[in-house]
Order: structure tokens, then sequence, then C-alpha cells
């Protein structure tokens, strides 16, 4: 979770991704959360 933050946080202050991973897709730091519903 505190990589994914990591990422979220860099990419909000304009760094770019240069590695493409199933680990932390890109949907998730660009926070598209489009079409998932939320299940409690």
């Amino acid at each position: 979770m505190a990589l994914i933050g990591a990422c979220a946080i860099a990419y909000d202050k304009g760094m770019k991704r240069e590695v493409e991973s199933d680990y932390i897709p890109n949907w998730i730091v660009k926070g598209d959360f489009e079409g998932l519903e939320l299940v409690v």
C-alpha cells in the first residue's frame, strides 16, 4: 500500500511512470475508479 501511495503522489506531482506493472496498475495510480463498485 505504501508503494501505491508513493506512486500516486509522484503522479500528482507530475512525474511519469516508465515501468508498467500488474502489481501497480495505472488506474490505481491515476485514481480512475470509474465503473468500479464499492462493496462494503
